[in-house]
């Protein structure tokens, strides 16, 4: 873990799931943060209910990512100052960014069980706590944390999160 380097101090996390692959369905989830490009926060675990799709299982880790964001910026503004900016947090679930930040949800029949999770991060979203942003798969930094990756992708990853040998 290499801290320091960087004038930014903004605080960013990214949120990621590996879907339904893992033993007795649940998925694994993951997120990192970061406080310019020092890695400050992260987790990796199995979500605690079933989902019944990706969509859900991304819903429960930007959820979890958005718990902890809240916490790190009770943190941050003891340690530096206040933050003002919403923290960004960014996920590569194009479908689940752009149901995040609309205006309207629809209630349907096939979304009712996960509504009560799509209230919480929209609440969050409109108090300006944290905003949701789109990223591809490749600079996806909680990838890591939720399933195995081929060997350039891990080091690109390690690189982009600041991992170093020592």
């Amino acid at each position: 873990l290499k801290l320091g380097g960087s004038e930014s101090q903004q605080l960013k996390g990214y949120t990621d799931a590996d879907g339904q692959t893992t033993e007795g369905s649940k998925a694994i989830t993951g997120y990192t943060f970061h406080i310019g490009e020092s890695l400050v926060s992260w987790s990796s675990r199995r979500a605690d209910l079933v989902a019944k799709s990706v969509f859900e299982a991304e819903l429960q880790a930007l959820e979890a990512g958005i718990v902890e964001a809240l916490a790190l910026r009770h943190i941050y503004d003891e340690l530096f100052s206040h933050l003002y900016e919403p923290t960004e947090i960014f996920c590569d679930n194009e479908a689940l960014v752009k149901v995040a930040n609309s205006e309207e949800i629809r209630f349907s029949a096939r979304t009712k069980h996960i509504n009560i999770r799509k209230d919480f991060i929209r609440d969050y979203i409109k108090q300006k706590y944290v905003k949701v942003t789109h990223i591809s798969t490749k600079e996806q930094r909680a990838d890591i944390l939720t399933k195995p990756l081929a060997i350039e992708q891990i080091k690109h990853l390690t690189s982009l999160l600041r991992l170093v040998r020592v």
